[in-house]
C-alpha cells in the first residue's frame, strides 16, 4: 500500500508540472532588446490586470483576434501607459488581420514616428498606398510627405505632398506642407509661392506665416529690409512676437545683426516676455558686441520690465545649469 500510494503521488506530481515544461529562456540567454520586450510585455500584462478597460479589450482581442475596433484602442491604451513597443506590436497585427484598413496603417505610422522611427513609418505608408495607388486617401498621401521629409527623402516627400494636393488643393495645411517640403530642397522661390498661397487660403496660418519668413530670408540675393515686412504683416498678438522673433533667427544666422535686432524690437513690443526673444537678444549682443540697451524698444518703463524678466530667465537658467547644455545658437519658437 505504502508503495502504491507513492507511485500514486508521483504521478500526480508530473501531471501538475506538466504545463509548465515549455519555459522561456534565462534572462541571460537574451538579447539586450529582447530582455526589454520581455520586460515591457510582462509590465504591459501586469498593468491591463490592474486596468479594467485593457482587461476587457484584452478578452475581446482573444476572443476575437479579427476585432480590429478593439486591438487599435488596446494599442491607444498601452501606449499611454507607456507600453510602446507593445502598442507597436498590436497595430502589426491589426496591419496584418487587416491589410486593407487604412486606420491600421495610419495609426502604425503614427506610432512608429512617435518612436522617431519616420523611416521605418515611412515604409509603413508607402507600401500601402503603392497598393491602393487608386484608393489611398488625402490623409495617407499628406502623412506619407510628412514621414518622407523628416527621413530625408525631401523628393518623395514632395511628390506625396503633390498627390495629396491633387485631392484637395484649397487646404492651407497642405500646401504648407509642401512648401516645407520645398523650402528643404532649398527651392525658396518655389517655396514662398506655395506659402503665399496657403495664406491666401487661411490669412490667419502663423505656421504658414512664419515659414514664409525663413524663405524670403534664406533667398540667395533678398533684399531682406524689403521682403521682412510682407513675411509677419497684418500680425497682431503673441503670434506676431513668435513670428518676428524667428524671423529674427533666420537673420541672425544670415549675420544680418541690425535687421535681427530690429525684429526682436519689434516682437518685444508685441509680447514683452516672450522668452525665446529675451534671450536671442543676449546672443545678437554677444554676437556684434553691441549693448542689449539698444535693441530695446524706446518706450517708457520697457526697459526696467524686460530687466526683471531677464533676471528671472537668469535665476532660472542658473537651477539648471547642472544639466542644461547651452550652446548659445539662436532659439526659434516655432
Amino acid at each position: 500500500m505504502v508503495t502504491l500510494s507513492a507511485i500514486f503521488l508521483c504521478s500526480c506530481a508530473q501531471r501538475g508540472l506538466a504545463p509548465s515544461v515549455r519555459t522561456a529562456p534565462p534572462a541571460s540567454a537574451l538579447s539586450p532588446i529582447a530582455k526589454t520586450m520581455s520586460r515591457q510585455t510582462v509590465n504591459a500584462i501586469d498593468a491591463g490586470d490592474g486596468d479594467y478597460s485593457v482587461k476587457v479589450l484584452r478578452a475581446r482581442v482573444d476572443a476575437d483576434p479579427r476585432d480590429l475596433a478593439a486591438r487599435l484602442e488596446l494599442a491607444r491604451n498601452y501606449r499611454k501607459a507607456g507600453f510602446p513597443e507593445v502598442s507597436l506590436e498590436h497595430l502589426r497585427l491589426a496591419c496584418e488581420r487587416a491589410p486593407e484598413s487604412e486606420e491600421a496603417h495610419l495609426a502604425l505610422a503614427k506610432g512608429l514616428r512617435e518612436s522617431h522611427r519616420p523611416a521605418e513609418a515611412a515604409l509603413i505608408l508607402r507600401t500601402f498606398s503603392e497598393s491602393h495607388s487608386l484608393g489611398s486617401s488625402v490623409e495617407v498621401w499628406a502623412w506619407l510627405g510628412v514621414l518622407e521629409d523628416e527621413a530625408g527623402d525631401w523628393k518623395a516627400g514632395e511628390a506625396a505632398h503633390r498627390k495629396a494636393l491633387g485631392l484637395q488643393p484649397r487646404r492651407d495645411d497642405l500646401l504648407n506642407n509642401l512648401g516645407y517640403s520645398l523650402l528643404g530642397q532649398k527651392r525658396n522661390a518655389e517655396a514662398t509661392e506655395i506659402f503665399r498661397e496657403a495664406l491666401k487660403v487661411n490669412p490667419r496660418s502663423l505656421i504658414a506665416r512664419n515659414n514664409l519668413a525663413t524663405a524670403l530670408a534664406e533667398s540667395p540675393g533678398a533684399a531682406l529690409g524689403e521682403n521682412a515686412p510682407e513675411a509677419v504683416k497684418s500680425q497682431s498678438g503673441p503670434g506676431a512676437a513668435s513670428a518676428h522673433n524667428n524671423l529674427a533667427v533666420t537673420l541672425m544666422e544670415a549675420g544680418n545683426y541690425a535687421d535681427a535686432r530690429r525684429e526682436l524690437r519689434t516682437a518685444l513690443t508685441y509680447d514683452p516676455h516672450l522668452p525665446a526673444a529675451i534671450r536671442n537678444l543676449q546672443v545678437v549682443s554677444s554676437l556684434d558686441g553691441k549693448p542689449l540697451e539698444s535693441t530695446m524698444p524706446h518706450r517708457p518703463g520697457f526697459w526696467s520690465r524686460i530687466s526683471a524678466v531677464w533676471k528671472r530667465h537668469r535665476a532660472e537658467k542658473t537651477k539648471v545649469a547642472a544639466r542644461d547644455n547651452d550652446s548659445g545658437s539662436p532659439i526659434a519658437s516655432r
